[in-house]
């Protein structure tokens, strides 16, 4: 006998009033070849004899009759039963199109995916609706999971409008929860294909008719069913940590569970008020304590809750202690305070306390910041300063007035050694500017409120914005790995450019204009230093970031040339302001396993991913190595792995410059500082840059004229030399006291 296409599972429990109709439905599919998995999960109606009846006349039913033990159970008993190349998945009390499953699984051929998604009907009193929840959500009707892996919280699972390749499911042993009854664990299973499946087909068509009017479901078995939710979530919170997936992914979860206490706080409790919210709690305590909790999503939720609980129990109270601090109490247990500050409020749910800043209306409506610095740009007439000297020693040496300088934390970098004073932080929804001030400063280009509000501001009283940066040779480790102490963690180099941050390619920066003047010739002294800088650069394996392994790595195949393609932080502002977007780096894999069709292609996973330890995520982040394609998660020196290679493909990451320095051939696809010159195969064009340079001149421009250095030994300014022995005086130490592996033997010089 050949195996099935689709393997339909059916758990059954007291459904005896929607079963004919379900079995009609299933039975009669266009796909004929088909195997019908029924499990009857100890039903106490006449759905056993229904279902017996159906398995008489028609061979392709496996019935499967077993005592109760929940809709978990009887899914998972049905995805081990089944033989078919897909499972699809039919609640007893919905029915399906005929035409449904030989749609799906045509689908399934035609893309060659793991799973094929579809719109559904909703049935209810009022008639049926279609429920459009794949229309105008993804950009075409094949996914790729390296996008948007978010978007498996974003909406209802529906896990029965849906196929899934069987192989896919049992490899990754995707199964349901098996808490009691039959409510909620459809979201996990749905977040689980979401996640692993490289690639899903989606489309609008609707085959499947959702009831939502069946009084019997257990989804409307109230208080029960309310404290399963809870457990369901726990479990998926352990499997995102276990599994390491985004921060993006934890930010949507945070906001799905938020809205399913609040459900089933509202909707479904009858009792058992107190109980639930000691157990929500839990919870979120746990959330809290692990750095999962994402704070917005649960204030929305604790905000409104101890008005609600009064509602239902009257035995709510609320005692105002002062103009600053209220307390709110439940059986004289204060559950929940709220201090107010000016500019935040402190919420103290039990034992998690959050710190939540004031929304203030900003005089930007309707736009998202990210436009909003567009549009003030343009009104800006940048060219006007473009034409004015820009001297950086005016800046570090002004004492005349402290400049606003927007927030940085102090243990971020050593900016205040460079300035000649304490650098003069502030809130910016204080609004405190008082027009005396020379400069103002921002930590780069960014589109957050307060850059909009500091640029707007400085345009409204003609002063200049001075963008401060890191630069090329910051840092040991990075600021997103936490657990570091601060001195391996702060930067000791900045770049200062009042247009925009050098990485912008969207509008000129002062580093952009002095590689494109061709009146700046270097001495060939100024070359020599740059060339002895490179090599020591090289030979040393120096980089931004410094705390990663150095050693030669054993991955592809023996005797194969390798490709290397770097991977970087999602939506990092390098790349919106780098003319690149998800598609750049959709490409940019394309083009690498094209033009080398028999190599090795390597992609690299950006440091900031790997020390934010699943908070942060990046373009290929749910890429799977298969064929000849290898994933390099570990974390290993970025010259070590240069080396390592033939060739780089890069979207705008410094690390391109670097494989310069090593002498490899450089693809660009985005427009870093370093493309345009003559140097790297560039994939676009910037109209504004016409000048040739050679390596040691970008060199010399970048990192030596554009940047500043600091020695923090000696607390003061220093030279690149000077900044490049300190980092490596650091690294040993850091090497020598974590015990990081160090092989520099193993590497020969690049030339």
């Amino acid at each position: 006998m050949s195996q099935p296409k689709v393997s339909v599972i059916i758990p059954v429990y007291n459904v005896e009033k929607y079963l004919v109709q379900c079995m009609e439905s299933v039975v009669n599919q266009t796909l004929k070849d088909i195997e019908i998995i029924c499990i009857n999960d100890g039903s106490t109606d006449n759905s056993l004899s229904i279902l017996q009846e159906y398995a008489k006349k028609d061979n392709r039913i496996k019935l499967i009759d077993k005592t109760n033990s929940g809709y978990g159970s009887s899914m998972n008993l049905g995805i081990e039963h089944a033989q078919g190349e897909y499972i699809g998945i039919v609640e007893p009390d919905d029915y399906i199109s005929l035409n449904m499953y030989e749609t799906l699984y045509n689908l399934s051929l035609l893309h060659n995916v793991q799973v094929v998604k579809s719109n559904y009907y909703i049935l209810d009193e009022n008639g049926i609706k279609k429920e459009n929840k794949f229309v105008n959500t993804v950009s075409s009707s094949v996914y790729k999971n390296i996008e948007i892996p978010e978007f498996a919280c974003k909406n209802h699972p529906c896990i029965w409008s849906a196929i899934y390749k069987t192989e896919f499911i049992k490899n990754n042993k995707i199964k349901f929860s098996t808490t009691p009854g039959a409510a909620f664990q459809d979201v996990g299973f749905n977040i689980k294909s979401w996640l692993f499946a490289y690639k899903i087909a989606i489309t609008e068509d609707a085959f499947y008719y959702y009831r939502v009017n069946n009084s019997n479901s257990s989804v409307n078995q109230g208080n029960k069913m309310a404290f399963v939710t809870l457990n369901e979530y726990r479990l998926l919170y352990d499997f995102i940590k276990e599994h390491d997936f985004n921060d993006g992914l934890i930010s949507s979860l945070d906001s799905k569970c938020c809205q399913a206490c609040d459900y089933n706080y509202n909707r479904r409790l009858t009792k058992g008020h107190l109980k639930f919210i000691l157990e929500t709690h839990r919870l979120f305590k746990n959330m809290h304590d692990n750095d999962d909790l994402n704070a917005r999503s649960f204030y929305k939720w604790i905000k409104y809750h101890p008005y609600l609980y009064y509602l239902k129990t009257n035995l709510y109270t609320k005692k105002k202690k002062n103009a600053f601090k209220t307390k709110y109490y439940i059986f004289r247990i204060p559950v929940l305070s709220v201090t107010r500050i000016e500019s935040h409020k402190v919420y103290k749910f039990l034992f998690i306390k959050l710190k939540i800043r004031n929304k203030k209306k900003s005089k930007i409506v309707s736009q998202s910041y990210n436009t909003a610095l567009f549009n003030i740009f343009q009104d800006r007439q940048i060219e006007k300063f473009i034409d004015k000297p820009f001297i950086v020693e005016n800046i570090l040496n002004s004492v005349k007035h402290p400049p606003e300088y927007l927030h940085v934390d102090k243990n971020h970098n050593y900016l205040n050694i460079l300035i000649n004073q304490e650098p003069f932080t502030f809130d910016c929804s204080d609004n405190r500017f008082e027009n005396l001030e020379d400069m103002y400063f921002c930590w780069e280009i960014r589109p957050i409120p307060e850059a909009v509000k500091i640029i707007n501001h400085a345009l409204n009283v003609n002063k200049p914005v001075i963008y401060v940066g890191d630069s090329f040779l910051r840092s040991i480790n990075t600021f997103a790995d936490k657990q570091a102490l601060p001195k391996y963690q702060k930067g000791i180099s900045f770049t200062f450019d009042d247009l925009t941050s050098y990485f912008d390619a969207t509008r000129p920066s002062r580093l952009e204009q002095m590689l494109n003047d061709k009146n700046l010739v270097l001495t060939n002294e100024q070359l020599l230093r740059a060339r002895k800088c490179i090599n020591k650069i090289v030979s040393n394996h120096l980089t931004k970031y410094n705390s990663q392994p150095i050693y030669e790595p054993e991955i592809g195949r023996k005797g194969v040339k390798k490709i290397l393609v770097v991977d970087q932080s999602y939506n990092d502002m390098s790349i919106l302001k780098g003319m690149a977007n998800d598609k750049t780096f959709e490409n940019m894999l394309d083009a690498a396993i094209l033009e080398n069709p028999d190599a090795d292609i390597i992609v690299k996973t950006h440091p900031d991913i790997i020390a934010a330890k699943g908070r942060k995520k990046g373009y290929y982040s749910q890429l799977k190595a298969h064929g000849n394609i290898y994933l390099m998660t570990d974390a290993i020196n970025p010259i070590s792995l240069i080396k390592y290679c033939d060739k780089v493909y890069v979207c705008s990451t410094q690390l391109g410059f670097e494989a310069l320095m090593c002498g490899k051939e450089t693809h660009v696809f985005g427009m870093p500082f370093y493309a345009g010159w003559g140097l790297t195969k560039d994939r676009q064009k910037c109209s504004r840059r016409t000048n040739s340079r050679l390596l040691e001149e970008v060199f010399y421009i970048a990192y030596i004229m554009y940047s500043y250095y600091v020695n923090p030994k000696t607390q003061s300014r220093c030279e690149i030399e000077e900044a490049m022995d300190y980092l490596l005086e650091l690294r040993d130490e850091y090497f020598t006291k974590y015990e990081i592996r160090k092989d520099l033997k193993s590497f020969v010089n690049c030339k």
